[in-house]
């Protein structure tokens, strides 16, 4: 459904960014009446000759098909003149702007159908621990190299997997286990759980959370950040990380999976890092299960506050860490449904952390996940 507010091209609301080139971009959008459509949309300000080379563009895609069939609206005129094309084209607005605007990349999977705007089962196609997990580009534009690694963790032996890195040197794997804060647990129980003696201590927040709306201050990727996209086999998103970073599938089964996200080119332990460790519920993600599941989070005591329906975060600063002192760590916590119209039975949490050089990049990441 679309929002009330937000960018447009003409009756067009711009849901999300695919792609982006110097003279444009490539968005997912949908009509008021919420029809998905595909959008390329021209910088503000372009060039008159580029707004005449775009209008030519598309002319030449509307004359080339049945009557103009898969061409859904257009305004070569308008101050930021647009296309808009239905999902599944293969002729269409991604492909046009591609050939009219070579700087083009393309950063997130262009939907071809409906089917692709529901989130995917996150435990689907994940290999099962034991098993050799590969990573998978997500265009040809995108170069992953994988290097593959068995890590002796906690939670067994785990297949890891190295995506998006553009070196064949072998990383540091020291350096990618350790956090800022206890692993939740990956099999979660529906009732309270008492801590043993021997386990790490865990300061979560306060319950019930505090209504609030995602920080508009988080930083986020602009058009000349130097980026990689990562996109490993088995996960229901794709995300982009700074050119320096990596990220590892540290451990997989049939009801979690654990990735870490790190700047592996950091001179030491105490770089940058985001984990994202998906979860299910035992039975559904109940209210009750939802809190009994947030509850061996470790937030430094800071209070969750309520994003959106099914989303919560919490933001320390300035705490000491197993890590080291002066750490800034951000969690966020978020319900969702492996299959459409079934009840909530997932969790994704996402822990991001680093000194106070690197928070921009921590909070870049974040905001990359929650989408």
């Amino acid at each position: 459904m679309t929002k009330a507010s937000g960018p447009q091209a003409g009756p067009y609301q711009l849901l999300k960014r695919l792609g982006d080139g110097e003279l444009g971009g490539v968005f997912l959008a949908a009509d008021s009446a919420g029809r998905h459509a595909i959008v390329a949309q021209l910088i503000k300000g372009a060039a008159e000759a580029d707004q005449q080379r775009f209008a030519e563009a598309v002319r030449a895609l509307a004359l080339g098909e049945a009557d103009g069939a898969g061409v859904l609206g257009a305004e070569p005129k308008a101050k930021r003149p647009w296309v808009a094309t239905a999902l599944g084209n293969p002729t269409g607005a991604e492909t046009l702007f591609a050939a009219f605007d070579p700087t083009l990349k393309i950063r997130r999977p262009v939907p071809r159908s409906a089917a692709d705007l529901v989130p995917p089962d996150p435990f689907a196609g994940i290999p099962a621990t034991g098993d050799t997990a590969r990573s998978r580009a997500l265009m040809p534009i995108v170069v992953t190299v994988a290097i593959v690694l068995t890590l002796c963790l906690g939670l067994g032996t785990a297949a890891a997997v190295l995506a998006g890195r553009s070196t064949t040197a072998k990383p540091n794997a020291s350096n990618w286990t350790p956090m800022d804060h206890p692993m939740p647990v990956t099999t979660p129980s529906t009732q309270p759980t008492t801590p043993t003696p021997s386990a790490p201590s865990v300061s979560p927040a306060p319950e019930p959370p505090t209504r609030g709306s995602w920080p508009a201050a988080w930083k986020k990727f602009s058009g000349t950040d130097k980026t990689r996209v990562i996109d490993l086999q088995g996960l229901p998103l794709s995300f982009r990380v700074p050119e320096s970073w990596g990220c590892l599938v540290l451990s997989s089964s049939a009801t979690s999976t654990v990735v870490s996200c790190i700047d592996d080119e950091y001179p030491n332990s105490q770089g940058p890092r985001v984990r994202l460790t998906f979860r299910s519920c035992p039975n559904s993600c109940s209210a009750t299960q939802q809190r009994q599941q947030r509850a061996d989070i470790e937030t430094f005591g800071q209070r969750w506050i309520t994003a959106d329906a099914q989303s919560t975060y919490a933001e320390a600063k300035n705490v000491t860490t197993t890590i080291g002192s002066g750490r800034y760590v951000l969690v966020i916590s978020r319900f969702f449904h492996s299959r459409s119209g079934a009840a909530l039975d997932r969790q994704l949490i996402v822990t991001g952390s680093s000194g106070s050089d690197r928070v921009g990049q921590v909070q870049q990441v974040v905001n990359e996940i929650r989408g």
